[in-house]
């Protein structure tokens, strides 16, 4: 679906004691953190099976078991991971982190920037991911937010970030590692903007290019650009894999 670098980076690195926020792409975060399929499908049917006992739904599901949380309020679940994140440096766990994955529309809400500046007041145990597709539904970037980037904005909080390509899952994994490795490290939290795209329409898992408001060369751009080909290649280039393993 074209945003898969970040929660498959996240799954090799983060703990079970780790917490894991997510904005309501959540599924694949929910997976990141080990999460069972099973239960994951069955909440989503609503079932009683599910992870939530089919009550949450697609864009609201957690796994409390292994620390996994995830939101469908704009920035919501990101003042949440705030909360974990203060209550982690309380208690003295200064061995466990806390990750808030976002979309860049997070950005245009108070509460965002309200718990940037908290974490770096603080120096707190957090990662900031964002996973900047451009696109609030229908609406680009350029026309909802005046000024400089998100990982530039971060600064003025004192809150160390870093702008990279999100599609590149050898470049995410590094930059996370280290973030994270920092934090356990109580060295403060860190924002990681992700420059990556979504194939199919802002609902569902269908198009809504009829809108007309992205062209096919835009997507064609991304396409050719998908995370995981982009790894097949470099696995492929560093003689890891060839084409019949794969």
């Amino acid at each position: 679906a074209g945003q898969e670098a970040v929660p498959a980076s996240l799954n090799s690195i983060l703990e079970n004691k780790d917490y894991l926020f997510s904005h309501h792409r959540s599924h694949g975060y929910y997976l990141a953190k080990n999460a069972p399929m099973r239960k994951l499908f069955a909440e989503i049917y609503g079932k009683e099976t599910g992870a939530n006992s089919g009550i949450a739904g697609s864009q609201d599901i957690s796994y409390p078991k292994n620390n996994f949380f995830s939101g469908a309020i704009l920035a919501g679940a990101v003042s949440i991971a705030l909360g974990s994140a203060i209550t982690l440096q309380m208690n003295q766990k200064n061995n466990q982190v806390v990750v808030a994955g976002f979309g860049e529309a997070a950005a245009d809400e108070g509460i965002f920037w309200e718990s940037i500046n908290y974490a770096g007041l603080k120096k707190l145990p957090i990662i900031f991911v964002c996973e900047n597709n451009n696109y609030s539904v229908f609406s680009p970037q350029s026309k909802r937010l005046g000024g400089g980037g998100i990982a530039e904005r971060a600064k003025a909080f004192g809150v160390k970030s870093k702008s990279i390509f999100g599609n590149d899952v050898c470049l995410v994994h590094s930059e996370l590692y280290n973030a994270i490795l920092n934090a356990r490290k109580n060295k403060g939290p860190f924002l990681l903007e992700t420059f990556t795209y979504r194939y199919n329409g802002h609902v569902g898992p269908l198009s809504d290019d009829l809108v007309g408001y992205r062209s096919k060369k835009e997507i064609s751009f991304w396409k050719k650009n998908c995370p995981i080909s982009l790894l097949e290649e470099a696995l492929i280039k560093k003689k890891y894999l060839n084409k019949n393993d794969i």
